[in-house]
C-alpha cells in the first residue's frame, strides 16, 4: 500500500479549503450590496449553501469515495485500514470532528504525517484511516 505524501495531504487541503472560503467570501460581498431583511436572508441562504457544500465534500462524498476535491485532485483517497474500502458517512462525519484533537495539540497532529510510518494524522489514528495513493 502506497500512503499519501504529507505535501500532497497539504495541498488537498488548501485545494478544499479555498473553494469554501471562495463561496463564504462570495456571500459576503454580494450580502454587502444588499440592505436590511434582504442582506439577512441572503446572507442566511448563502452561508448555509456553502456549509452544505462544505459537508457534502468533506463527509459525503469523502465517506462513500474516499475522496474530496482536493483529495481526488492530487492523487489520492481515504480508506479504513481494515477494509481497504472507503469509510462512510457517519465516519467521515466523525473523523471530521476528531480534528479537532489535531488543532486542540497546537496543530501537531497535522504534523504527525512527517513522522508516522503509515503517514497518519491524529483523526486517522482515532479512525483507523489511511490516505493512499490512487491506483
Amino acid at each position: 500500500m502506497a500512503y499519501a505524501a504529507w505535501n500532497k495531504r497539504v495541498l488537498a487541503l488548501l485545494f478544499d479549503l479555498v473553494i469554501f472560503v471562495a463561496m463564504l467570501l462570495a456571500v459576503f460581498a454580494v450580502g454587502r450590496l444588499l440592505h436590511g431583511t434582504a442582506a439577512i436572508v441572503f446572507a442566511v441562504a448563502g452561508y448555509t449553501v456553502a456549509a452544505a457544500v462544505n459537508f457534502y465534500n468533506k463527509c459525503v462524498l469523502m465517506g462513500r469515495t474516499g475522496h474530496t476535491w482536493g483529495k481526488r485532485f492530487f492523487g489520492f483517497g481515504l480508506i479504513r485500514e481494515s477494509t481497504g474500502r472507503p469509510m462512510g458517512l457517519w465516519r467521515a462525519i466523525v473523523r471530521e470532528l476528531a480534528h479537532t484533537f489535531d488543532y486542540v495539540i497546537l496543530g501537531i497532529g497535522f504534523l504527525m504525517p512527517l513522522w508516522d510510518a503509515k503517514g497518519q494524522t491524529l483523526a486517522d489514528k482515532l479512525m483507523k484511516t489511511v490516505a493512499v495513493k490512487a491506483a
